[in-house]
């Protein structure tokens, strides 16, 4: 095979591995013992407790 073949199939398996273990970790925050999943602080806003409908 010529070279180029060569690290471009090293290249794809790379980035196919990268992206396999960037994913391992998604939804740990997610999984409780209680089965109460908890919304992260950075993700939390003060929301009103009722949606106002403007009146015009």
């Amino acid at each position: 095979m010529a070279p180029k073949k060569i690290i471009a199939i090293v290249l794809a398996a790379l980035l196919a591995g990268l992206m396999i273990w960037a994913n391992m970790g998604d939804g740990t925050g997610e999984k409780t013992t209680d089965g109460v999943a908890k919304q992260p602080t950075s993700l939390q806003k003060n929301l009103p407790s009722k949606e106002r409908i403007p009146t015009h």
